[in-house]
């Protein structure tokens, strides 16, 4: 079974220390997960997480999602405003 979500880009960039970095809104609120097969699109991540990306009300954003790229110079693939896909392999139970 393949897993897939979609996220629009809202920032690429790095964090110190840590690499390159796409920050991005989860467009279609769906459950995923994140394992060695993960992608986004096509290119391998190192870690994922929701950072406290805060609204206009002052409460976190649980839409927000930022990858961090295993390669530095796949950053090159995402532009600001694109719609990616996440994806992996995942086996069902």
């Amino acid at each position: 079974m393949r897993g897939h979500t979609q996220f629009e880009v809202e920032h690429v960039g790095s964090l110190s220390g840590h690499g390159k970095t796409i920050v991005t809104r989860m467009i279609d609120n769906a459950s995923f997960l994140i394992d060695h097969t993960a992608r986004l699109n096509g290119a391998a991540i190192k870690h994922a997480d929701i950072p406290r990306n805060l609204d206009e009300n002052g409460n976190q954003r649980l839409d927000c999602w930022v990858f961090i790229l295993e390669k530095d110079e796949d950053a090159e693939l995402f532009t600001v405003g694109e719609v990616v896909l996440l994806e992996s392999a995942i086996e069902e139970e």
